[in-house]
């Protein structure tokens, strides 16, 4: 039988919310206990040299970064970018679920499409 994971409507606010790049550049997310659904864990505004030292060592994580840099010819450009965080020691069935999760279509889990109300 599949797991199957849904998508917590509150993360696919949050990733609008990123791509708007209005008030946040980081959206971390991880699975809920019963390992079932994925949720916004995290939401805020994180340097390059912080965004390591708030994923925790020892927990799954999906990461959804808005990066700014310079091109060599100098202009400017933001990629978002999607971390898988799985370090070796987390569990097997947990890096299984987490691999599942990274390539879910976000999809909201209720009628109303994710759409704010």
């Amino acid at each position: 039988m599949e797991n199957l994971i849904t998508v917590d409507d509150r993360c696919i606010r949050a990733f609008r919310e990123l791509k708007s790049k209005r008030y946040v550049n980081t959206v971390i997310y991880r699975l809920n206990e019963r390992m079932d659904a994925c949720v916004v864990e995290r939401q805020e505004n994180l340097m390059h040299e912080d965004l390591l030292p708030a994923m925790p060592p020892g927990d799954p994580l999906i990461v959804a970064y808005d990066l700014a840099f310079a091109t060599v010819d100098g202009m400017r450009k933001n990629r978002i970018l999607l971390i898988n965080w799985l370090l070796k020691r987390v569990a097997s069935r947990q890096t299984a679920l987490y691999a599942q999760a990274y390539g879910v279509r976000w999809r909201p889990s209720s009628p109303a499409g994710g759409r704010d109300r």
